[in-house]
């Protein structure tokens, strides 16, 4: 998304064909690896179970989706949907990295 929106003097149509193609693509991929959330261990870890899931990144690549298509339609309006997917996708990344650090409680 960072490399779509850094791109110079880009008309709204470009940037919103580029960001659907890159939603679809992110989507697709997702689809095709089955990446499936391995699920909550323990009670501390719902919140990193919730959003190690397939289906919240699908949202966040819908919402590239629908960003790229209200771009392209002429309404400058639709990069205001790349907040959520942004925000989302950060906490999502945030709380993975941090599963992934700390060992399971039963190893400490």
């Amino acid at each position: 998304m960072a490399t779509v929106l850094l791109a110079p003097r880009q008309a709204d149509w470009a940037l919103g064909a580029e960001l659907m193609a890159a939603g679809l693509a992110g989507g697709l991929s997702l689809l095709a690896i089955g990446r499936h959330g391995r699920g909550p261990a323990t009670a501390d870890k719902r919140l990193t179970g919730l959003f190690d899931r397939r289906d919240t990144s699908i949202v966040v690549m819908l919402l590239f989706v629908a960003c790229g298509a209200v771009l392209a339609s002429g309404r400058p309006a639709g990069l205001y949907l790349l907040l959520p997917a942004s925000l989302v996708a950060f906490v999502s990344g945030v709380l993975s990295a941090w599963n992934s650090l700390l060992p399971p409680p039963d190893l400490l």
